[in-house]
């Protein structure tokens, strides 16, 4: 069977799905790559955070073979854990965003996975999830972190209206903690 795609390149040519991406970065860089509500970001934009992030991981001992466990929806965010964690050869896990705090216990502890990616507002019982875990990081994300100012205000009023995470006991978190760290603060260490 023969190649029609006027694009001889597969992604079967590349070693990894971040070879592919940078191979993809270097043919479409100020293009959208991604497009999250009203806001986009570049191909070479997300390129410098998948980066950032990759660095940020090796900085804190995550490296080949590592596993990192994924709570969140299709995010920004999670591409770009993904693609991070493809460049330095870690290995993703990703827990439904429905599942209970007893489940996600289990399959962090059957991963032996050392790092947690958390949509902030899944955060309930943080202690009681990862303890006895081997998670030694929690980056917790959140739907504003690529959102425009207009979908921030809108998300800020639809939280308030539904639900308040940062008044719930439940849901508090000391970001002193040294395994505790915002994603903002993890892609801006350069």
């Amino acid at each position: 069977m023969s190649n029609t795609n006027d694009n001889p390149a597969l992604a079967t040519d590349y070693d990894s799905v971040y070879d592919f991406f940078c191979h993809t970065v270097s043919k479409s860089g100020n293009s959208s790559a991604i497009q999250y509500m009203n806001t986009s970001m570049s191909f070479d934009k997300m390129l410098a955070e998948v980066n950032q992030m990759a660095d940020f991981l090796l900085s804190k001992g995550i490296h080949e073979g590592s596993v990192i466990s994924i709570v969140s929806p299709m995010i920004p965010s999670v591409m770009i854990m993904y693609l991070a964690a493809n460049k330095i050869g870690a290995v993703c896990s990703l827990i439904d965003i429905r599942s209970t705090s007893t489940q996600i216990k289990a399959l962090l502890a059957e991963a032996n996975s050392e790092v947690l990616l958390i949509l902030d507002n899944r955060a309930d019982n943080l202690d009681d999830i990862i303890s006895g875990t081997s998670v030694r990081l929690v980056i917790f994300s959140s739907l504003n972190d690529y959102l425009s100012a207009n979908d921030r205000v809108f998300l800020f009023f639809y939280r308030l209206k539904n639900y308040d995470f940062a008044t719930s006991e439940n849901n508090r978190y000391d970001l002193g903690d040294s395994k505790l760290v915002l994603w903002r603060e993890a892609i801006d260490t350069k």
